[in-house]
């Protein structure tokens, strides 16, 4: 029989909203504040490695349009890439 893990602060406090009663608004305002939460964690963390690794947008362009990539990234994604870099001057 495994054992189960204890759970973590973050599914106790969780598990405390599931005593209210949310209005589908209300839920996605949730679900939206989660979400953004845990994108700027990760932007943060991706940007401390750019910034540790020395990485430059010049970089990301030259793997973007690496032929080797090519296959492996979509036109749609590339996309998304450029008009990010953007966003972050």
């Amino acid at each position: 029989m495994e054992r189960q893990k204890p759970l973590t602060n973050l599914q106790l406090e969780v598990l405390k909203l599931y005593a209210l009663d949310l209005t589908e608004d209300e839920l996605t305002d949730v679900k939206n504040v989660l979400a953004r939460h845990f994108a700027d964690r990760l932007s943060k963390r991706v940007n401390h490695i750019w910034q540790q690794k020395g990485l430059t947008p010049e970089d990301m362009e030259k793997w973007l349009n690496d032929e080797n990539q090519s296959e492996q990234v979509s036109p749609y994604h590339k996309m998304r890439i450029k008009s990010q870099k953007f966003q972050n001057i």
